[in-house]
């Protein structure tokens, strides 16, 4: 007799929208590479993995992927982030993305993520010194200052191309004085990266205001487990700071991601799993789930 499993069941057609694979820096701390991702995303049925790349574009691993890989239907997507490796606040490098990697007429490179371990809130948390030196989207790291003249013209291409602006490891306070202009300059797709870590670390007032504005909150399985920590993290606890900020703003301000690719934590794909699983034992209706997996998430990317 055959047993349907639930969350295999709800996997199928999921996307993860921020992941980490191979081709990357440094040596045996990466699970797999991106074609290994791709038929591992195939195999459970994904529709699409997105793979985040800290010194750059990942646009063009993402195109190889695609076209080598043997995946069916899973498609690998890359974008760029915009830490120091890639010139920081860069608009020659989103203008990049926009036009690399197209692959039969499908655009490879989608997600213009803000700095991450470059970023100003993310200095501020870890306590580093010499936060001077850190990237900020405001004139002089003061939001009363107004945004930096290169931010205003990378959300300007964000825009224009239609791509989707991840804020990253920007601070919230940051983020929600920047989403109304990047609002007005006309960019549709803004997701909160990883939105409840300790690597950000939204509150639920925040978050709120943040979903008045539109905001799609990403969450990720990574913040609630033990790899947290090697990062200098702390990790959270995801009923009280996941579960129930969906209850009381709703799934549809929400999508699921794995945050995964590390030796010390599950694939992506299984981590996506894991999170499914959770939100089904949490109650969640099948209809949540998927717009949290998937409805969401193909917004945000153009895959809908």
């Amino acid at each position: 007799m055959s047993v349907t499993r639930k969350d295999l069941e709800l996997l199928r057609g999921s996307i993860d929208t921020h992941c980490h694979a191979m081709p990357s820096v440094g040596e045996g701390i990466w699970l797999q590479d991106v074609f290994e991702l791709a038929r591992e995303g195939d195999e459970f049925g994904l529709d699409a993995i997105c793979v985040k790349y800290h010194f750059g574009s990942s646009a063009g691993q993402a195109y190889l992927a695609n076209k080598y890989a043997g995946a069916e239907h899973c498609k690998i997507i890359g974008g760029v982030t915009l830490n120091r490796a890639a010139g920081g606040w860069n608009p020659e490098a989103v203008r990049i993305l926009a036009q690399d990697a197209h692959l039969d007429g499908f655009r490879s490179g989608r997600i213009v993520w803000f700095p991450e371990r470059d970023a100003l809130g993310d200095a501020k948390i870890l306590g580093k010194p010499d936060l001077h030196t850190y990237l900020s989207p405001f004139c002089n790291q003061k939001i009363e200052d107004g945004l930096l003249p290169e931010v205003v013209e990378i959300l300007e291409i964000v825009a224009k191309e239609d791509l989707c602006l991840a804020l990253s490891h920007t601070s919230p306070e940051e983020s929600l004085a920047l989403i109304p202009e990047a609002r007005r300059l006309g960019v549709k797709h803004i997701v909160a990266t990883h939105a409840s870590g300790r690597n950000v670390g939204w509150t639920f007032e925040q978050e709120k205001r943040g979903a008045e504005l539109g905001v799609i909150f990403e969450e990720s399985v990574i913040t609630w487990t033990p790899a947290m920590r090697i990062f200098g993290y702390d990790v959270i606890d995801a009923r009280e700071q996941i579960i129930e900020h969906i209850r009381a703003i709703g799934p549809e301000h929400y999508c699921i991601s794995s945050d995964c690719g590390y030796v010390q934590g599950a694939t992506p794909v299984e981590a996506m799993r894991i999170f499914i699983a959770m939100l089904i034992d949490e109650g969640f209706t099948d209809a949540e789930i998927q717009l949290m997996t998937r409805t969401n998430a193909a917004r945000l990317l153009g895959l809908d």
